[in-house]
């Protein structure tokens, strides 16, 4: 079956992801997740009933193709930013959020958007080709998206129950995310259809945010462990960044380490680097 004509079902999925997405860029955050539970649904019902439809291996449905889609598309804020400024004569008001539950930040990777608490990866990843059927990846990135939400969420209130609640809440989908990353990674392998859900990026924002939870939380064995393993990746990444040009394995469907924006996670693992003597490797 061709994989451009996805059912119904996979479609309205996408386009409930993609609008979660902008209430998480705005602060609605209790309309992101209601919005990601059903496109949760839907998906699973999707995959459930149809098993044996093809998925599409095409860069723009992998999860790097839509990280890097997400990143390099201006949010819903800038865009009515920039809208107001263009029509300033207008005198248009651009309210971005009334709901007390926020605590709105624009979501993007300035490293100095979070320098008291920390680097926290706060940009959703949207889908492109809504017309592709992209299977379980769908699946992966609305259970990331769910756990961004609720981390954002949690980020703005005081110290209750329910907070807490929903910090561990925030914790399960991120290890719910990255299980189900590895999952699919081998249970395809070695198909080609691995690669649409192997992402070293996806793999250093998931250990970014979990570390700021466990910041959050104040368990710093936790915090440090993750930063760790963050830390060996990033190194991995700018080693990658050293090797001469014709040494380089490249990939159509994964995005190459050389453009991966590191500034935020960089001043997470600073204080390690400077701990373990990669002071100098970083420089």
């Amino acid at each position: 079956m061709n994989p451009t004509f996805p059912a119904s079902s996979h479609l309205y999925a996408k386009k409930l992801n993609n609008s979660a997405a902008s209430c998480i860029e705005i602060g609605y955050y209790s309309r992101a997740i209601t919005a990601l539970q059903k496109a949760l649904v839907l998906n699973k019902h999707f995959n459930t009933n149809d098993k044996g439809r093809e998925v599409c291996k095409c860069y723009n449905c992998a999860l790097d193709g839509c990280i890097d889609f997400s990143e390099n598309s201006p949010s819903i804020v800038t865009t009515a930013i920039c809208e107001y400024s263009s029509n300033s004569k207008k005198k248009r008001k651009i309210t971005l959020s009334t709901s007390k539950e926020n605590f709105w930040k624009p979501p993007n990777n300035n490293p100095h958007e979070d320098s008291d608490d920390g680097h926290i990866y706060r940009r959703p990843i949207r889908v492109d080709c809504e017309c592709h059927n992209m299977g379980s990846t769908l699946y992966l990135i609305a259970t990331f998206n769910m756990a961004l939400a609720h981390h954002l969420q949690a980020i703005g209130m005081g110290n209750t129950e329910r907070r807490e609640k929903i910090i561990n809440k925030t914790l399960v989908l991120y290890k719910l995310a990255y299980k189900w990353q590895m999952k699919l990674i081998f249970d395809t392998s070695p198909s080609p259809s691995c690669s649409t859900v192997t992402s070293i990026r996806f793999n250093m924002i998931i250990r970014n945010n979990v570390s700021q939870i466990y910041s959050l939380v104040n368990n710093h064995a936790k915090h440090k462990r993750c930063l760790q393993h963050l830390l060996s990746i990033v190194m991995v990444v700018m080693e990658y960044r050293t090797r001469p040009q014709n040494n380089r394995v490249s990939s159509s469907n994964t995005k190459d380490p050389r453009y991966m924006e590191l500034d935020g996670f960089l001043q997470n693992v600073t204080p390690l680097m400077l701990q373990q003597g990669h002071c100098a490797d970083a420089a």
